[in-house]
């Protein structure tokens, strides 16, 4: 039996309504709520089947009281299954990044600058939760996301398939004003504490990193993470 996630909130199930619909199992609402009206007509056009509940219910359903008044059921390992096709000229790898929210962020950062996919390990990191989906705003159905049991496997694969590994390093890296990153670039973002690993580092093509001009040590990774795509996609659309 396939394992569900339960995406909540009117915009967040809006989203997958409107660009996921076959995974979604069942969808909960609140019953004679006026706000609800348009996506239940959106629904029942999509024959989807559906219950409502009480809020009470709904919050029990989800364990938050921020679903808004919907909840839907997802078939977890199908909210993305697109396989990367390795002609992506942006690709971001996520060495074990912990905080959903901070995933989140990234990928729905990651979608607005086009970013072609995501890989993720399996194993000592977030994955893909009804948190995740909720800061994505619906990047998640618009993404090519991977999930791999080894990145450095991965990496080796990108590299024999012309990428050029780039990674942050906010010690040794080259200040991102005056790189120009290769046409087929992938950008390795570490883990909020310990940063990018031992082994991943050493098979970095180019360090890079955002020079600090305030007194501030260092950027949430989300943060960074945008800066960084913000400069790679201006590199690649210039070329």
């Amino acid at each position: 039996m396939a394992k569900t996630i339960l995406i909540y909130g009117i915009h967040s199930v809006e989203e997958l309504l409107n660009s996921n619909s076959s995974n979604i199992k069942i969808v909960y609402l609140k019953k004679n709520s006026s706000k609800l009206n348009d996506i239940l007509i959106l629904i029942k056009i999509k024959n989807i089947k559906y219950k409502f509940k009480t809020t009470e219910e709904l919050t029990e359903i989800c364990n938050s009281n921020n679903h808004q008044g919907i909840v839907a059921e997802v078939e977890k390992n199908s909210i993305n299954s697109n396989d990367i096709t390795y002609t992506e000229d942006i690709i971001l790898v996520l060495d074990h990044i912990q905080d959903t929210q901070n995933l989140g962020a990234i990928l729905r950062t990651a979608e607005f600058f086009k970013t072609g996919a995501v890989i993720i390990p399996d194993k000592r990191a977030a994955r893909i939760t009804s948190t995740v989906y909720k800061v994505a705003e619906g990047a998640v159905d618009k993404l090519k996301i991977k999930t791999v049991p080894n990145l450095m496997n991965e990496i080796k694969i990108l590299k024999k398939n012309g990428y050029w590994i780039t990674g942050a390093d906010v010690h040794n890296g080259e200040n991102i004003y005056n790189f120009n990153f290769p046409e087929k670039t992938v950008l390795v973002m570490g883990n909020e504490h310990k940063g990018i690993s031992k082994l991943i580092s050493d098979n970095l093509d180019f360090k890079i990193k955002i020079p600090r001009e305030g007194k501030t040590e260092s950027l949430n990774v989300s943060v960074a993470a945008g800066i960084f795509l913000a400069f790679i996609r201006k590199s690649l659309n210039q070329k």
